[in-house]
């Protein structure tokens, strides 16, 4: 999570460096996301430097092989349908309002690293408690998911009103015009 944060912090940055001030286009906002993978990647790795080298229990893999292989065309169709929509403005706006879109866009991803964050921690609990307790584990998940809804809901109101104030805090006065 917290590599997961720094990619965000770093990305938008980078993104907001290339895309508006440097004005680098479609390929700065590229960059941009290179550089805050690179700069997660090196965090993520001093971090958990020890784990680089795991010993493999191949009993381990083919579960998890068998829980994760069914996500990868959702996690790939989600990151094609996410680069998808600036190729197609690109056509239809200029190059500064798709940086404008990028930057946003970026900002947007905070719930969406919330709802990874909580799908990667709650899923392992899940799918032991599924086991055994099966009946008390479905009436646990309808109550967590409906406190976590109302949690994302409020977050995502408190954005929405403040979305422009926060752009112009993280922005500055040069771009309040745009």
């Amino acid at each position: 999570v917290f590599a997961s944060a720094i990619f965000m912090a770093v990305g938008v940055g980078a993104k907001l460096l290339f895309v508006i001030w440097l004005g680098a286009g479609i390929m700065g906002m590229l960059e941009g996301a290179l550089l805050g993978v690179t700069v997660a990647l090196v965090v993520a790795a001093t971090m958990e430097w020890r784990l680089l080298w795991p010993r493999v229990v191949w009993t381990h893999v083919r579960t998890a092989l068998r829980y994760s292989i069914p996500l990868i065309p959702h996690a790939a169709s989600t990151f094609v349908f996410m680069l998808s929509n600036r190729v197609i403005l690109e056509h239809y706006v200029s190059l500064r309002d798709l940086g404008w879109f990028s930057v946003a866009a970026s900002i947007a991803h905070v719930p969406l690293l919330l709802v990874d964050a909580f799908s990667m921690a709650y899923s392992p609990h899940f799918i032991a408690q599924a086991k055994q307790h099966r009946k008390e584990l479905i009436h646990e998940t309808y109550r967590l998911i409906r406190y976590w809804w109302l949690g994302m809901l409020m977050i995502m109101v408190s954005f929405f009103v403040l979305a422009e104030d926060v752009a112009r805090i993280l922005l500055g006065p040069e771009f309040y015009g745009a």
